[in-house]
């Protein structure tokens, strides 16, 4: 009988650098339960979870895959590249031998079972300082929950309804359990959306709990575990707790907007920075499906944006700003556009995010201070409506991403000229479509922009121009026909079969 490869292929361990699934003694390394036997054998193994997060065997995963598959499924992108499966998920015409979407489930189901076999040995470690022991178990559950949370976001389809809906749809097969040996093995069904959603808070909730404040850059810490718990929130519909956890990230103080746009993408792990993906000179991601060899245009420049995407840059300073502007002589400039685009044509101009071209070892971006200042500005508009805090909010990543110049080019107050009033709403609708296209320039690139169509029910508009309903069959991620061939447990979405 052939096993599951969500286990067996998706999920090979290594200890000692020998397959355990095919050799259960290799010489002159230690047998699989003698190996963990000490915090720090754990610890090095959640820096290889880490590793697997980032790029496994090969593929970038959450490195890079991440990003740029929330761009592409959606309308920011144009992608011009020459891999068939990047052009049919840009065209929302996959199927289930796509190779760029299995790698997806693959990888990510490796980092999952790693985080299951470290919390399963973490039990059985004696005399270990309680500090260590709760870091690890923190990480574990905080990378878990989040890798949960891409899962159920690309193949199944999205939460509807409030935070207590009942959404039975399928979503992902939850595993908590670890593999270590074919007498682990399963053939697991799909969970519900529901039941997936109540997994990822549970761990990230617990992984807040028991995490520090600050931890090693390229890990994750009690804010990150916060931050994501927020993004979930925001998915269910759940406004209040987003506010409440929001609220919680910036009152630490622990987190702050650099001064200019540029400085995330050059500086890694600034004080912008809740949680990133380290990509390094030595992890060798790459030239072909790196962040900044798709993105750059001294790399392959796959990705250009797209028509749509400028015609959300024409909007982000209305005309009455412009007016104003010009009858006092002075001009702005959106650094988003100067600092961070080559220019502003559709399906030419090209992202500057990622630049470094030469090692291709810029980090992937997952969660930044921005995102939890406009994730509180829009909760708060959608249970307050028209309100103060969340104007102030909108109008803090404004004044740090546009400039205002006299007629001599020396620069004034922008504050007066591209500050929003509470006054310029009509109703909680404009204000939540403004902070909406505000969040759309801002975190562009960064592969939010097919999440935050799908949560707030707004169509999809796929490369070929054609626009579907945000819960439309094939914009849904198919699961890997391997892993149906080898599962009969498992369902396929609907649109693949």
């Amino acid at each position: 009988m052939r096993k599951s490869l969500i286990l067996f292929l998706g999920i090979g361990l290594l200890v000692g650098g020998c397959d355990l699934l095919n050799n259960q003694k290799p010489q002159q390394s230690l047998p699989f339960n003698d190996a963990y036997q000490t915090i720090s054998v754990l610890n090095q193994d959640l820096t290889g979870a880490y590793n697997d997060l980032q790029d496994q065997n090969g593929e970038p995963v959450g490195g890079a895959d991440w990003s740029v598959y929330g761009e592409i499924m959606a309308d920011n992108t144009n992608f011009q590249g020459s891999y068939p499966t990047l052009q049919d998920m840009s065209q929302h015409k996959m199927d289930p031998n796509n190779g760029s979407a299995n790698e997806v489930w693959y990888g990510s189901y490796k980092v999952i079972n790693d985080v299951n076999i470290i919390l399963d040995k973490l039990n059985s470690i004696q005399g270990a300082d309680q500090a260590d022991v709760d870091n690890i178990k923190g990480q574990s559950l905080f990378l878990r929950g989040m890798v949960y949370y891409y899962l159920v976001n690309f193949y199944a389809k999205p939460w509807v309804g409030g935070p207590g809906a009942t959404n039975s749809q399928l979503g992902v097969p939850l595993l908590t359990k670890p593999v270590t040996s074919a007498a682990d093995f399963t053939f697991p069904k799909r969970a519900s959306v529901s039941a997936v959603y109540t997994q990822i808070k549970k761990d990230l909730s617990d992984a807040a709990s028991i995490l520090k404040p600050a931890t090693a850059d390229g890990q994750g810490n009690k804010y990150a575990a916060m931050a994501i718990l927020a993004r979930v929130a925001m998915q269910q519909h759940d406004y209040a707790t987003a506010e409440t956890i929001t609220n919680q990230i910036m009152s630490s103080g622990t987190y702050a907007l650099n001064s200019d746009v540029q400085t995330f993408f050059t500086n890694e792990f600034s004080p912008e920075s809740i949680f990133e993906i380290s990509n390094t000179v030595q992890d060798n991601v790459g030239v072909n499906t790196s962040l900044t060899a798709l993105y750059n245009p001294k790399e392959r420049n796959d990705i250009r944006i797209s028509t749509s995407y400028v015609q959300a840059l024409d909007k982000i300073v209305p005309q009455a700003q412009q007016d104003s502007m010009a009858a006092d002589s002075v001009t702005y400039t959106d650094t988003r556009i100067s600092e961070l685009l080559t220019g502003t044509t559709g399906s030419s101009s090209s992202v500057l995010k990622y630049e470094d071209y030469l090692n291709n070892s810029d980090n992937a971006p997952i969660f930044r201070y921005a995102e939890v200042l406009l994730d509180r500005a829009e909760a708060l508009a959608r249970t307050g409506g028209v309100n103060q805090e969340s104007v102030d909010l909108l109008n803090q990543i404004r004044e740090r991403a546009i400039k205002v110049s006299d007629k001599n080019g020396n620069p004034v107050d922008n504050s007066k000229y591209i500050d929003y009033q509470m006054s310029d709403f009509g109703n909680a609708q404009d204000l939540i479509d403004t902070i909406l296209l505000e969040r759309r320039v801002e975190l562009a690139f960064e592969g939010q922009r097919f999440f935050d169509l799908t949560r707030t029910g707004q169509n999809i508009v796929g490369q070929t121009g054609k626009s579907e309903s945000f819960d439309a069959g094939d914009l849904r991620f198919p699961i890997p026909q391997t892993e149906m061939d080898a599962n009969k447990n498992l369902e396929q979405n609907p649109a693949y079969k």
